[in-house]
């Protein structure tokens, strides 16, 4: 761990340790596709236990025609947002910045 203000070597560290922790990522990766071989359930591994149950996400268009037969549950369901992604493809660039407002740390890119 380095103890010292020196930019140079806090990005030295920085890089060294984004390194290491994608080589992780990358076998945490590979033994949970391992274990996802088991199937789904409740699993002894030892002295733990490994549960796998299905994914799921709710789908709006699923809901949809679920909820067509029930107009006021399918209103009590919907929204009306406002899109970044749509703003940012029909605002000029000037607009969408004064629409943008500082959200967490500072970004930090080191290359």
């Amino acid at each position: 761990m380095t103890t010292t203000s020196d930019p140079a070597l806090l990005a030295a560290e920085y890089l060294d340790l984004r390194d290491r922790i994608a080589e992780l990522k990358t076998r945490q990766d590979q033994l949970a596709a391992q274990l996802r071989n088991l199937g789904a359930g409740r699993h002894t591994a030892g002295n733990l236990t490994v549960t796998l149950t299905p994914a799921k996400r709710f789908n709006p268009d699923q809901a949809r025609t679920i909820l067509a037969a029930n107009p006021d549950l399918l209103a009590a369901c919907s929204d009306t947002v406002i899109s970044a992604t749509k703003a940012k493809a029909v605002l000029p660039p000037a607009i969408y910045e004064a629409c943008s407002v500082e959200a967490g740390d500072l970004r930090l890119a080191v290359r």
